[in-house]
């Protein structure tokens, strides 16, 4: 079972595994995270639950979905088990409020979902531990719970398929004599790709044909891009390669031209939901920012952490955005040089 999602056709799910069936139950956004929905038990989940009379029952969040999972077990009295997803609440996975690592609010929030935490795993018949690291971590924080260490390995053999290769690679524009890095996952904020990006510029110096893939998509991407362009990795060394139902269009495509400076889709990015100002504290461009003037620090902040457009910054600060456009540009450049 899993909420709906607009544009996941569900037969394509089914068909990885034979004989497989996904019930998908209504989805509930949640505000500050929007890659994620709680899926919402109905009496309709409940009964295709008791009409397919499992021997296990497994869930893989410990959301809504959760507690029914839970009574559903205890009802046809079959084991219940699930996996230890994420540390949601280490400051790593806390980032998606936008609290600091080392607030007191940070502290009090990580210590009460620990406990949270253990409160609905501990009924478990068994909590599936991803890595050895994770079990033995989780060993020592729930000596009640049953913990128990799966790898989730991946299969190599399944990736030595050449032909499949030269494909990809021709696909998304790759030549044989370029080292290819590959992520593979969702474009969240609480995973820190912005991290990855900064190292990959590193790798850039010593291996100037590499190029990192990321294959995915989510919340992030657009911020990814703005970063990878801050510290001054090219755009072609950063593949999006995204499956879509729609033609990829690219965020420095110009959309409009007057004759002076071109306005590109970037410019017209706007993030509402506010993830990326999480950033400041984890890359080396802080300094950087604050060697900016007044003005330039200002237009930086509203656009590449508070999300919004230039057309937006124009009308809040009280200048064209032709002169937005053209400030942005300068303190760019001066936070590339500033890092390099």
């Amino acid at each position: 079972m899993a909420p709906r999602w607009k544009g996941v056709d569900i037969k394509k799910v089914e068909a990885f595994v034979p004989g497989a069936k996904n019930v998908l139950v209504p989805g509930v956004k949640v505000f500050f995270y929007p890659d994620f929905k709680l899926g919402t038990p109905t009496t309709k989940s409940a009964g295709e639950v008791r009409k397919f009379a499992p021997d296990i029952i497994h869930f893989h969040t410990p959301g809504f979905m959760g507690f029914e999972a839970a009574l559903l077990a205890r009802l046809l009295k079959v084991p219940l088990i699930t996996t230890f997803h994420t540390y949601y609440m280490e400051p790593e996975g806390l980032v998606v409020l936008g609290l600091k690592e080392n607030s007191v609010m940070s502290r009090v929030l990580q210590e009460s979902l620990w406990k949270i935490s253990e409160k609905i795993h501990q009924p478990c018949d068994a909590v599936i531990a991803p890595t050895k690291y994770v079990g033995k971590d989780l060993k020592n924080r729930w000596k009640k719970t049953n913990v128990q260490v799966i790898p989730g390995v991946v299969e190599l053999k399944s990736f030595a398929n050449h032909q499949y290769r030269d494909e990809l690679r021709k696909k998304y524009g790759l030549s044989d004599k370029e080292m290819v890095f590959l992520s593979s996952g969702r474009l969240s904020v609480e995973k820190h790709y912005d991290l990855l990006i900064t190292a990959f510029s590193m790798i850039l110096v010593k291996y100037p044909h590499a190029r990192l893939v990321f294959m995915g998509d989510g919340s992030v991407k657009a911020g990814l891009q703005y970063i990878a362009k801050v510290i001054g990795v090219p755009k072609e060394e950063v593949v999006f390669a995204l499956e879509s139902i729609q033609d990829t269009v690219s965020l420095y495509e110009p959309i409009y031209n007057d004759g002076g400076d071109a306005i590109y889709v970037v410019d017209q990015v706007k993030d509402e939901k506010n993830l990326a100002e999480n950033w400041l504290d984890s890359l080396a461009l802080r300094e950087s920012i604050k060697k900016l003037k007044g003005r330039e620090k200002n237009i930086i902040t509203l656009r590449f952490f508070k999300g919004k457009t230039q057309m937006e910054v124009a009308d809040e600060i009280g200048i064209s955005q032709a002169q937005v456009s053209r400030l942005e540009k300068n303190a760019l450049d001066r936070i590339k040089r500033s890092i390099v």
